[in-house]
């Protein structure tokens, strides 16, 4: 499963969870704040590097994440390049011109979804949503009621992929596959997305049932067995993140 947790010693997996969120802050306002298609793709090729070197990912993971984002991705290129006017005019067809700024600009909002994906899976894969809740209960002094919702989102992630890939494939087990056509097509995914949401809608009454039957939110305080020790360097980290993103943007 691609959006899931994954144990590991590697360099993000040993910064604290609120480092790695002010880092994940930081990057996303520095892809946000760049419409160029040259800077985006450095910075895609950074995340790739950490990726990698970083949070221990295998190429084959990072090469899943690429697929996933580039299967609307490419979607989004062609129709912003379409329907975003340009100067300089590359080609055109009756009612179809595409210009080279055009081009340039949906290459860079393109990759800009890359990046933002790509940061927000390694934060995911390194990050232990017990570990985040504790910071943030601990640290931050947030209500645990509220800690533990987030704590819940990031844990049916993996469960939302591996729902919708067992439905899928019943799906192909039943001979109920896409046939041709896009109102085929279309009434496919409908059910397909129906499926999804009924065994979505199961799964958080079960996970209601439990946490009532279990107490929660009984006492205005919670205890916790385990918290672990992460590295002194995180708040360096983090201020490091901060600060090159502020560098970038006066530069």
């Amino acid at each position: 499963m691609l959006l899931q947790y994954r144990r590991g010693a590697s360099l993000l997996h040993r910064i604290s969870p609120l480092s790695k969120l002010v880092m994940l802050a930081a990057w996303t306002a520095a892809v946000l704040n760049s419409e160029h298609l040259l800077v985006q793709g450095l910075m895609f090729l950074v995340l790739l590097v950490i990726g990698k070197l970083g949070a221990g990912l295998l190429f084959s993971q990072l090469r899943k994440a690429v697929f996933f984002v580039l299967s609307f991705g490419l979607p989004y290129f062609v129709l912003t390049t379409l329907a975003v006017p340009g100067k300089e005019l590359l080609w055109e067809l009756g009612p179809i011109h595409i210009a080279e700024d055009s081009m340039m600009l949906a290459g860079a909002l393109t990759v800009r979804m890359f990046n933002l994906f790509v940061s927000s899976l390694l934060f995911i894969t390194t990050t232990d949503p017990r570990d985040f809740v504790h910071s943030l209960t601990l640290r931050l002094k947030v209500p645990y009621r509220f800690a533990f919702g987030v704590s819940i989102a990031l844990t049916f992630l993996p469960l939302l992929e591996e729902e919708g890939r067992v439905i899928a494939q019943a799906h192909k087990v039943r001979g109920s596959e896409p046939k041709t056509g896009i109102r085929n097509k279309l009434r496919y995914y409908r059910n397909y997305g129906v499926s999804i949401l009924v065994n979505c809608v199961r799964r958080v009454q079960q996970t209601a049932g439990a946490m009532e039957a279990k107490g929660f939110g009984a006492y205005p305080e919670r205890t916790y067995l385990r918290v672990r020790r992460f590295s002194r360097y995180s708040a360096w980290y983090a201020g490091g993140s901060v600060l090159m993103v502020l560098i970038g943007t006066l530069w």
